[in-house]
């Protein structure tokens, strides 16, 4: 983690709203939620997605720019939870969700500068959005909830 540059950007910018782009959950046709007494492993995934865009927005005071990220989040219940052997069939329930984060840009910032908080501090404020959405789609299919755990940076590629 690059602090002067992760510093630079949590100075310049300001968040404005979570936004839920893309949403897609799957109940495999032979997993009768509710009814399935057998126990399950629980599979995640989440991270920034590559893409990033600034905004050029028109208002009354003048021009606001905006910088989206992008975060892609995913949550599964398996059978089998060997990555080796997993099958479509061993997917019982899925969810995946896309979200985009927007920050006002209230002060000079470098690309490298947004895309270092991009990769680290994005994720802190989509969290609860997507804890909710995993707790809330679970009632909604008759399963137990699926317990998200703590966000965590994700290393370096």
């Amino acid at each position: 983690m690059n602090q002067e540059l992760l510093s630079q950007a949590q100075k310049a910018l300001n968040i404005e709203k979570v936004l839920l782009l893309n949403l897609n959950i799957k109940t495999n046709i032979n997993y009768d939620p509710g009814l399935d007494t057998e126990p399950f492993g629980v599979q995640f995934r989440a991270g920034p997605m590559s893409e990033r865009k600034v905004i050029e927005l028109e208002t009354d005071q003048g021009v606001m720019h905006v910088s989206r990220f992008y975060f892609e989040c995913g949550a599964r219940l398996v059978s089998n939870d060997s990555p080796e052997t997993l099958t479509d069939d061993d997917v019982k329930y899925e969810i995946i969700a896309t979200f985009a984060a927007d920050y006002v840009i209230t002060d000079k910032c470098d690309p490298e500068c947004l895309d270092e908080f991009g990769r680290v501090n994005v994720g802190y404020h989509v969290w609860p959005y997507w804890r909710e959405l995993v707790q809330s789609s679970c009632a909604k299919a008759g399963i137990s909830n699926i317990p998200i755990p703590m966000y965590k940076v994700p290393k370096r590629a």
